[in-house]
């Protein structure tokens, strides 16, 4: 009886010490309001937030139902290429709220930590380098039915 006694009370001890180190939501939880330290910083913006107005309320408001922005890859704008296709991997969408009473929207774009936007040499050096991406934030509503901006073709079914 004394065994159970002694035992009993031991574990109730180190109960009791666990308890008073940390609290039982810290224990199960972890501590939610921690503070990112040292290289969990980001070393940069990761937020894009901003409005804009707009005069044609009949084609945003008539015929696109689902706004959002994206950060978009300019590549096409900086090869002056026409022809070129916005990847589907490149675009980040953010939330968009259109307030159509006074012809205006605000925006919230995260950014991605590892952008994968194509790389463009623009220094005009006359040297091969690998170069830095480039982008925009732009009204980016949904044209074809899917989320991302996409080529209109017969294998997209759009």
């Amino acid at each position: 009886m004394k065994k159970r006694t002694l035992s009993l009370l031991a574990a109730t001890i180190i109960v009791g010490f666990l308890f008073s180190a940390c609290s039982l939501v810290d224990l199960f939880l972890g501590d939610r309001n921690e503070k990112l330290v040292g290289d969990a910083v980001p070393s940069g913006p990761v937020l894009i937030t901003g409005g804009f107005e707009y005069t044609n309320d009949f084609v945003v408001e008539t015929y696109y139902v689902a706004h959002a922005v994206g950060l978009l890859d300019m590549t096409g704008f900086v090869l002056r290429d026409k022809e070129w296709e916005l990847p589907v991997e490149s675009q980040v969408l953010g939330y968009m709220d259109l307030d159509a009473e006074n012809d205006s929207a605000t925006y919230r774009l995260s950014l991605p930590a590892v952008p994968a936007g194509e790389f463009n040499d623009v220094d005009n050096d006359n040297k091969e380098e690998k170069g830095l991406q480039i982008f925009t934030v732009a009204y980016n509503p949904n044209l074809t039915g899917g989320v991302f901006s996409e080529v209109c073709s017969p294998e997209n079914n759009i």
